[in-house]
């Protein structure tokens, strides 16, 4: 078996590209590299149990981030448009969700 490597999503990746442009696709963070008794892995730098599987390259990362900032936005427009019976009743609907 070659050390050199982690698969990441069917691919080889060296374990020094993979700690500097992935990330864990489930918490987005760094990954790091450390030393098991079955020799060099890659792992989540906040969850070791992470699936190698769903990290992504920081790039796309990136790209999620960023949908999910114009989705805020889009929707805080929308909500901002409504008339205020409805903005108060989904501002009380989320209070209730959130207890």
């Amino acid at each position: 078996m070659d050390d050199r490597y982690v698969t990441i999503r069917g691919r080889k990746v060296r374990h020094s590209t993979a700690v500097r442009d992935w990330r864990c696709g489930l918490c987005g963070a760094r990954l790091v590299t450390i030393w098991t008794e079955s020799g060099w892995r890659t792992v989540c730098g906040q969850e070791r149990s992470h699936d190698p599987n769903q990290f992504i390259h920081r790039a796309e990362l990136e790209t999620r981030l960023h949908q999910q900032w114009l989705d805020k936005a889009e929707a805080e427009e929308v909500l901002a448009h409504l008339p205020a019976e409805m903005r108060q009743a989904i501002e009380e609907e989320e209070c209730r969700s959130k207890d």
